[in-house]
């Protein structure tokens, strides 16, 4: 019981950072009015709810150290449980994986030909 509580607590509390992090008008999808820039050193908190009501997820992106660790938040327990932590400086090193066509590199040999 002792655990739920504290889990609760620290679910609680960040969900109120990243409540406040993306206030009134600054969501985090794509399709609405972006947040503001980080300034640097700041890492990037992303929030939404997965499954219905059940579970909230938590992205936290360190833009310096290009790293992301994915945080799964059970609603009704409170418990917080780390899924995934990635280490991104080698994937944003691809100029296209898993691409439907046209895959960027044929649109950027496209627009090199018509130059």
């Amino acid at each position: 019981m002792r655990q739920a509580v504290i889990g609760f607590l620290l679910g609680a509390g960040l969900l109120t950072v990243v409540a406040v992090w993306f206030g009134p008008g600054n969501s985090v999808l794509a399709q609405h009015a972006r947040a503001p820039a980080p300034q640097e050193g700041d890492v990037i908190a992303l929030h939404w709810t997965d499954d219905g009501k059940h579970h909230e997820t938590v992205v936290l992106v360190d833009p310096q150290r290009k790293v992301m660790s994915v945080y799964q938040i059970d609603r009704a327990s409170g418990a917080i449980t780390l899924k995934s932590v990635r280490q991104c400086a080698w994937d944003l090193q691809f100029s296209g994986f898993n691409e439907n066509r046209p895959t960027a590199d044929e649109i950027r040999q496209g627009l090199t030909k018509q130059r």
